[in-house]
């Protein structure tokens, strides 16, 4: 957990990107490239930006281990069945290309999905061929959910759920310190919501 933030020239407005809950502080030319950062309007802020845990990309990392495993067993096999050789060197190195392209996958699937709220709405970018955009204005989000296991909880995830006017919901699960993103998602919602109403005071002042 940090509260490390680093200031992004972009446009010529000075944006504020603030690490909230990352056990790594966020590089700035890994965040340059992130699709979020090159998506803000001008004069926009964020105020958290994240990847999910390593959680959401456990099968894969669990399946990559297993054909890791299995490459090696080949091998030592092959040792004491020098007449199949050939035909278990073949699977052994399926198998260790199997393991990496898993591994490989999953490096991608959850570096290249990333979510972020800013003062003015919540965005998700979802995929790696496919990309998936979603976005929520945070005027629209009422209410704020978090849900999580005892598992999760020793595991550090859990989940949120953004509900909207009229009861629609959005769920965001394998969310690493989802207590501090909870905390947030409120706190950005809560100054959306103080701004409006300085606007709206200071526009009434004016008329006066």
């Amino acid at each position: 957990m940090c509260g490390k933030y680093f200031v992004e020239k972009k446009g010529g407005i000075m944006n504020k990107v603030v690490t909230l809950y990352f056990i790594k502080p966020i590089k700035m030319k890994k965040t340059m490239s992130s699709y979020i950062v090159r998506s803000l309007e001008k004069g926009e802020t964020i105020v958290l930006w994240g990847h999910y845990h390593w959680t959401f990309t456990a099968s894969q990392v669990v399946w990559s281990y297993i054909f890791m495993f299995v490459a090696a067993g080949v091998l030592i096999a092959s040792c004491f069945f020098p007449e199949y050789m050939k035909a278990l060197h073949g699977t052994a190195c399926a198998s260790a290309i199997l393991s990496l392209v898993l591994a490989l996958w999953g490096y991608l699937l959850r570096s290249r999905t990333e979510f972020a709220v800013t003062d003015t709405r919540f965005v998700q970018k979802d995929g790696i061929l496919d990309i998936e955009i979603k976005e929520i204005p945070l005027y629209k989000v009422e209410t704020v959910n978090f849900s999580q296991t005892f598992l999760q909880r020793l595991l550090g995830t859990g989940d949120i759920e953004l509900v909207g006017s009229g009861g629609t919901t959005h769920k965001l699960a394998y969310i690493a310190h989802p207590m501090d993103v909870k905390k947030a998602i409120s706190r950005a919602i809560s100054n959306k919501e103080r701004m409006q109403m300085a606007r709206q005071a200071h526009s009434a002042d004016e008329e006066e």
